[in-house]
């Protein structure tokens, strides 16, 4: 038997891949897994409304702004409106059941290096818990007799004037807005210097404390 020619061969060859059945998109794809549909509907809760604090009317900022948004201004003056919810006492922070107010204050006038400066915490409201309040720091306080003896007049007239506070007073306070203050007290979420302070109004329940009783 005579054996095809070359072309003759390769003509054979085409031949059988023209008529070869072309493949579908499905074979090429193989077996899909099997997916059922499902009308169950998941009842997800609604989406809170997180509704970002911004100042009030007056241009004061609100204590809950400064804390979530107060980066950006560290080391620059602002004007806080908000509620005096602790301050610091002396007096208070020294005395233990043993010792009588009396003895304190004589404890502190002879070693006044055991009160710290005066400094308060404020809030969006009287009720604020002092993990949801603002730190304001370096307050003025009233000087001792020997502490006044060692001024002359004129440096006794630039003295700061000294705010008597009570709890639940809303107040304006300006100053300096920052991590670090002068005298040492640090926070990294921020804290105010103290410069200034406006009263807005007063408690109705009044409980006063005394410049006295502070270092």
């Amino acid at each position: 038997m005579r054996s095809l020619s070359r072309p003759a061969s390769v003509l054979c060859v085409v031949g059988w891949i023209v008529f070869l059945p072309a493949c579908t998109d499905g074979q090429l794809q193989g077996a899909k897994a099997e997916v059922k549909e499902t009308t169950i509907k998941l009842d997800l809760p609604k989406v809170p409304d997180f509704d970002m604090p911004s100042p009030h009317p007056d241009g004061t900022h609100t204590v809950r702004e400064m804390r979530l948004k107060g980066r950006k201004l560290f080391n620059t003056e602002q004007r806080i409106r908000g509620f005096v919810t602790w301050q610091y006492d002396c007096v208070a922070a020294l005395r233990t059941p043993e010792l009588t107010s009396k003895q304190v204050k004589r404890m502190i006038a002879n070693d006044p290096s055991r009160c710290v400066v005066p400094h308060f915490y404020l809030g969006d409201g009287a009720d604020t818990p002092a993990e949801k309040s603002l730190w304001v720091v370096e307050v003025p306080r009233k000087l001792r007799k020997d502490e006044l003896r060692l001024l002359t007049r004129r440096e006794r007239r630039k003295l700061p004037s000294v705010p008597v506070l009570n709890l639940g007073d809303e107040v304006v306070v300006i100053g300096t807005w920052d991590k670090l203050s002068p005298r040492g007290f640090a926070n990294s979420d921020g804290l105010l210097v103290y410069k200034s302070i406006e009263v807005v109004t007063r408690a109705s329940n009044r409980r006063q404390g005394s410049p006295d009783d502070e270092g």
